[in-house]
Parts: C-alpha cells; sequence; structure tokens
C-alpha cells in the first residue's frame, strides 16, 4: 500500500476502481508539472512572443533557443533571474506607456 499524503486513505486496488482515479489522474498531472517546469516556462515564453509578437517580447524566445536549451541539464539560476527582472521590465514598460497615452 501506498500513501499519497494530504491526509489521502492509502491506495488500494478497490480505491483505484472506485471514487480515487481523479485524485491519483490530478496528483500525477501535479508532479508532472513540478519536475518539467522549466519547460513549462518555455512555453509561455513562446506563448507570450505569438500572442503579442514585439521586440520586447522576442529576447525571451531568443535567449531560449540560443542558451537555455542547449545547456545541460537546466539553464544557471542566473538565466531565471535575467528572465524574470526583463519580464518585470516590460511589465513596467507597457505599463508606463499605456498610462501615458
Amino acid at each position: 500500500q501506498k500513501s499519497l499524503g494530504l491526509g489521502a486513505q492509502p491506495i488500494t486496488r478497490e480505491g483505484l476502481h472506485k471514487d480515487g482515479r481523479l485524485f491519483i489522474l490530478f496528483v500525477t498531472v501535479y508532479r508532472f508539472l513540478l519536475s518539467y517546469t522549466d519547460r513549462l516556462a518555455f512555453a509561455t515564453f513562446c506563448v507570450s512572443f505569438s500572442v503579442s509578437p514585439s521586440i520586447l517580447t522576442a529576447v525571451l524566445p531568443l535567449s531560449i533557443f540560443l542558451y537555455a536549451a542547449v545547456v545541460n541539464p537546466r539553464p544557471h539560476k542566473r538565466y531565471w533571474q535575467f528572465a524574470l527582472i526583463y519580464i518585470e521590465i516590460i511589465i513596467v514598460t507597457k505599463t508606463l506607456l499605456k498610462a501615458t497615452i
């Protein structure tokens, strides 16, 4: 018997076939997303660029394909700090430009 934690009942064969399937699916998807957070962020950068293409939003997808996808196993902490600071700068710039017009 395995326990999922979070106060859940232990996994049994009977529990899998009754009402525990949805919870197990949720936990599986949650763990999958946690293990692939970098790819989820890369996809978000690309979707952001395809929704509003501009020179400002092109920097992040270019950084993915020129640096982040090449580094093995994952990009360094400085890359993520750069990405966060750059996203903050883009948000503030877009907000200031809309406020002054």
